[in-house]
């Protein structure tokens, strides 16, 4: 379980440190104050692969030739990204180091001899690299990558080019639930057939029926040879998951997000979206009930008050030493992130005196 963590020269954050991370933490504040930044800051000092950083690239795009800049804090690229994370019951530390490359020497990553083996590496990398080293909890990390973007008749594909040593083991689909994004039908199939092997479909059903009483389970069915999971209806209909509005989609996602990822670290970006303020207890009772039983901590972000509410109610019913609450800001003198670190009787006293909790 995350610790603490702290940041250099990324995204939003010049300096930035936190501790005392719990079970599940709530992260709330302002727009642009660096929720959905420290999510990512997180996710990368926890899985420091290549495939993971044109993933984020994805959710906040813009062009080719600058998306990489837009990693580091105010588009520094000549100081490196610098992530710290420490657990709870461990020693080890991940400490990685990322920077941007304009020129690079491969040698420093790799030693080549032939000298036209070098030469086609290094077309193979645009000047616009990144370059990841350090410590990943014991594991040596050294490695450049780049993006690329290949247009065929049909379609465009992309992905990244590396070289170097990369995490021996990497994983086909990162525990983050991205606000803008919902899963294909194809992926979404998938990550259901993981968890029914599981016999999880049941609480899959169970979270999609805080918000509809009238879905009464689900099945995986594939009509034209491309398997889609579809929700059955108390009326008997079986209908796509893609039929249905986002709230049913999002909270489908978040089941697979929470039952395929047993003793993991998720992350969740603005949980409250798309979901009746009615049913946020209902889905911090569910979370918490999941976490404390599999062992897993989750991240997430939330600017609404009736779902900052309902996670300190259900919190403080029964997992007040599973909760934290982060209350992020900007500093009116000097513009910098800051984190107020609350308990949950702390949070409670800001809620009942109408007090700040939201970085007003």
């Amino acid at each position: 379980m995350i610790e603490s963590i702290e940041i250099k020269n990324f995204r939003c954050f010049d300096s930035f440190k936190m501790s005392g991370f719990k079970t599940i933490n709530l992260i709330g504040g302002i727009n642009n104050a660096g929720k959905t930044a420290l999510l990512e800051a997180i996710l990368i000092a926890s899985f420091p692969f290549p495939s993971l950083f044109n993933t984020l690239k994805q959710f906040r795009p813009t062009s080719e030739n600058e998306v990489w800049a837009y990693f580091f804090h105010n588009r520094e690229i000549d100081k490196p990204i610098s992530l710290k994370l420490s657990k709870h019951d461990s020693s080890d530390s991940s400490d990685i180091e990322v920077s941007y490359n304009s020129g690079f020497d491969l040698n420093n990553i790799i030693e080549i001899q032939d000298k036209e083996v070098l030469d086609f590496l290094s077309k193979q990398f645009s000047n616009k690299c990144m370059a990841v080293k350090g410590n990943f909890f014991g594991e040596k990390l050294n490695y450049i990558f780049s993006s690329f973007v290949e247009e065929e008749a049909t379609s465009k594909k992309s992905g990244v080019r590396t070289v170097g040593i990369t995490p021996k083991k990497e994983i086909d689909t990162y525990p983050f639930l991205h606000t803008n994004y919902r899963l294909n039908n194809k992926s979404h199939a998938k990550l259901y057939s993981d968890l029914k092997q599981q016999n999880k479909n049941k609480t899959y059903d169970e979270l999609i029926q805080l918000l509809d009483k009238h879905i009464i389970s689900s099945e995986i069915d594939a009509p034209n040879g491309e398997p889609v999971v579809k929700l059955i209806l108390d009326n008997g209909q079986a209908l796509p998951i893609s039929m249905f509005g986002d709230a049913i989609r999002k909270i489908a996602e978040l089941s697979l997000l929470v039952l395929n990822n047993e003793n993991r670290i998720i992350f969740i970006d603005e949980i409250e979206n798309g979901i009746h303020f009615t049913k946020h207890q209902d889905i911090w009772e569910k979370l918490f009930e999941i976490s404390t039983t599999n062992k897993m901590q989750i991240f997430a972000t939330s600017h609404s008050a009736e779902m900052i509410k309902a996670f300190n109610h259900v919190a403080l019913s029964a997992y007040s030493e599973h909760a934290s609450y982060l209350e992020m800001s900007i500093s009116p003198r000097s513009q910098r992130v800051m984190a107020n670190h609350m308990d949950m009787e702390t949070l409670a006293y800001q809620l009942a005196t109408k007090s700040t909790y939201r970085g007003e």
